[in-house]
C-alpha cells in the first residue's frame, strides 16, 4: 500500500492508530486493504495536501458538509497566511541579496557623486515603543550622521530611515536635490564603533579641494572582510559638498 501511494508505511500505521483508516486484519495478522480502504487512503492524502489537521480529516468523514466547508474556508486561511508569510521570507531575501550587491559595488566605485537613496532620517528613539513597532515592522534602516566642521567631528546622531517624508520634530535630515553629494563605503568596528575609517576620508577630501559639514552613514551589513580580522560594521554614506 506505501508503494502504490508512495508514501512511508510508518504513516499508514499512524493513521490506522488514529482511526482514519480500518483495514481488516486477516488470523494471520497481515492487513487486506479493499477498494474502499484505497479510497478512504486517497481522501486522507488529498485533505492533507489541503493543509487539514487530523482533527479536521475526521470531521471530514463524519460527511457533514457544513463542518466540510468551515474546515476548508480555515485551512484556506492558514495557506494564505503561509503564502503571504514565505512571500515576505522571499523579499527580505531580495533585499538582502540587494545589499550585498551595493557592498561590492562601493568597494570598486567609492567616491562617486550620489545623492542619498532615501527621503528623510528621524531621530532614533528606542524609548517609545509605538514609534519603534512601526518602524521595526519591515526592515529597520539604521543611519548614523556626522556633523562636521573643520574636519573634526561636532556631532554624532543615529537615525532611522523614512521613504515618504513626515512633518515631524524628530527629522534630522530631509533630502533636497540643492544638495551634491559623494558617496563612499564607511567601515566601523563591530565591538568598537569609534574605530573606523571617517579620519581618513575627512583627510582624503581634504586633500582632494572638498569640504563637507555633513555625513550620513546608511547601514548596509555586518561582515568579516578577512576571516582573520574582527568583524566590521558596513555602511553606504553620503557626505554633502
Amino acid at each position: 500500500m506505501s508503494d502504490l501511494f508512495n508514501i512511508n508505511t510508518s504513516k499508514i500505521r499512524y493513521w490506522e492508530e488514529q482511526k482514519l483508516i480500518a483495514p481488516h486484519r486477516l488470523p494471520n495478522g497481515y492487513r487486506q486493504y479493499n477498494v474502499k480502504d484505497i479510497i478512504t487512503i486517497s481522501n486522507v492524502i488529498n485533505l492533507k495536501k489541503m493543509n487539514f489537521s487530523l482533527s479536521m480529516i475526521k470531521d471530514a468523514q463524519t460527511g457533514q458538509t457544513d463542518l466540510l466547508q468551515k474546515n476548508l474556508k480555515l485551512a484556506n486561511k492558514s495557506i494564505e497566511e503561509q503564502i503571504a508569510y514565505l512571500y515576505d521570507a522571499k523579499k527580505r531575501i531580495q533585499h538582502q541579496q540587494e545589499i550585498i550587491a551595493e557592498y561590492k559595488n562601493l568597494v570598486t566605485n567609492s567616491f562617486t557623486y550620489s545623492q542619498p537613496d532615501f527621503a528623510q532620517v528621524r531621530n532614533f528613539n528606542n524609548t517609545n515603543p509605538i514609534l519603534m513597532q512601526k518602524y521595526l515592522k519591515d526592515n529597520l534602516d539604521y543611519v548614523i550622521i556626522f556633523k562636521i566642521k573643520k574636519q573634526k567631528i561636532l556631532l554624532t546622531q543615529e537615525g532611522i530611515i523614512l521613504n515618504s517624508k513626515e512633518a515631524n520634530n524628530d527629522i534630522l535630515y530631509s533630502t533636497s536635490l540643492q544638495s551634491k553629494w559623494i558617496s563612499f563605503l564607511f567601515k566601523a568596528e563591530h565591538a568598537h564603533p569609534l574605530n573606523n575609517n571617517l579620519r581618513p576620508i575627512l583627510k582624503f577630501f581634504n586633500q582632494e579641494g572638498f569640504s563637507t559639514n555633513l555625513i550620513i552613514c546608511k547601514y548596509l551589513l555586518s561582515i568579516k572582510e578577512d576571516k582573520n580580522e574582527k568583524k566590521l560594521d558596513i555602511y553606504h554614506a553620503y557626505a554633502q559638498i
